[in-house]
Parts: structure tokens; sequence; C-alpha cells
């Protein structure tokens, strides 16, 4: 069952565009005046840390690509500089291809039945989960508070964990989907009003999550970084 919007919108600070890499989740929390992204109750809540980490150590990396296939191989790059990401690939990682990342971009909602179906879960949990991700999206797209979207996602994390009936295999892909956008969702609001995020991308970027997370860890990181930054050209 997912859980309805009880949970009112707080008041943020602004946010400073453009954090380095070096800023963890703890350092983010004492630079800023409002809700942490972190859940040190999810477990893998590192899949969230390391997608704002690669995304700041792409922003220092001098010209930009302006393609996405030359988008594809510098994330690529950078991951694999990355010694955390590369702990976490298996010896099955494969990139995202260009074809897959065009198909992404221009079918946003419109792919996310055929996503989910590649998941892996089992029919019960994959109809929970869907209807769950379904959800978000609804609230994406009519909550501007950050802090709304926070709560929204942690009660579901919250129940995920403690569900019997999910297996751990099932709860890593879960919770490793949670976090990654969760901390994106935080890294995206606006500098202008930190109220607000650009919830036209982070439509887009939700689908690229779990696209990239029924292949793997660092599959889900790598993917929803280069979406990310692909859906801004």
């Amino acid at each position: 069952m997912i859980l309805p919007l009880l949970i009112a919108c707080d008041s943020e600070t602004e946010i400073p565009v453009g954090l380095g890499q070096q800023d963890t989740v703890a350092s983010l929390n004492k630079i800023l005046d409002g809700p942490s992204p972190a859940n040190i109750s999810n477990v893998y809540d590192d899949a969230g840390i390391l997608h704002n980490q690669l995304i700041d150590e792409y922003g220092l990396t001098g010209i930009l690509p302006s393609s996405v296939d030359s988008i594809i191989g510098r994330v690529e790059a950078l991951a694999l500089n990355n010694s955390q990401i590369t702990l976490k690939k298996t010896s099955a990682y494969a990139p995202l291809t260009v074809s897959r990342a065009n198909y992404l971009l221009t079918s946003g909602t419109g792919c996310l039945d055929e996503v989910m179906a590649n998941t892996g879960l089992s029919p019960a949990v994959k109809g929970n989960f869907s209807d769950f991700i379904t959800s978000l999206i609804t609230v994406c797209g009519t909550e501007p508070s950050y802090t709304t979207v926070l709560n929204f996602i942690t009660a579901y994390e919250a129940i995920v964990m403690t569900n019997l009936l999910i297996t751990p295999q099932e709860k890593k892909l879960i919770l490793t989907i949670t976090s990654i956008v969760r901390h994106s969702a935080f890294y995206r609001r606006k500098p202008k009003r930190n109220t607000d995020i650009d919830w036209e991308f982070m439509i887009t970027h939700i689908v690229a999550t779990v696209e990239g997370a029924s292949a793997g860890t660092a599959e889900a990181i790598t993917t929803s970084v280069a979406i990310s930054i692909a859906e801004n050209l």
C-alpha cells in the first residue's frame, strides 16, 4: 500500500550551486539550513551519495561534452576512476548504450512499464513498487517542496525495510533506486527558489534509475548520472 501524503511542507533556505566532490552528505547538512537527503536507515544509501559525487566530478572536468555518446564516455571514465563505484561493478557490468539512452530520453514515462518489467521483482513486489514509482512521479509533478518528497520516499523505504515478504535482493534493488532518487532530487533544487525542484527532469531521471538498477548498483549510478546530464543538452 502506498502511503498518502500527510506531511506538510517545511521552509528551506537557499542551496549553494556547484558543490565540490569533497562535500559529503554530512558536510552538506552542516552547510544547509534544511533537511539532509541522507537516510541512515537505508543500508544502500551510499548509491545516492556516489551519484551526486559523480555529477560533481563531471562538472569539474573542464570543457563538457555536447553529445549523448560523449557524455556517456565521460561518465564512464570518471566512474572507472572512482574506487567506490568500481567496487560495486560486477563482471557483467555494461555501460549505457547511446541507443538506449536516446530511447529513455525520448520516451520518459512511456517506457516505465517496460523498464519495470525488467527489474526481476516478484509480481506482487513489482506491482507495489510500480505503484510507488507512479505515485512518486505524481508527487514530483504536484508538490514543490523537497521536504515533502524526501519524507514520501523515506516513509516508503521504512515499509520496504520491514516487509518480510520482500527478499533481500529485492530490497537492495528498491532501496538503491530510492536512495539515488532522494539524493538527486536534493541536488536538483533550483538555486533561486530552493523549495522548487526541476520535476520534468526528475521524471526522466526516475525511469533511468530504475533501468540502471535492474542491472546492478554501479549501472544505477552511471545510468542515472548520464541521463541527468544528457537531459540538459
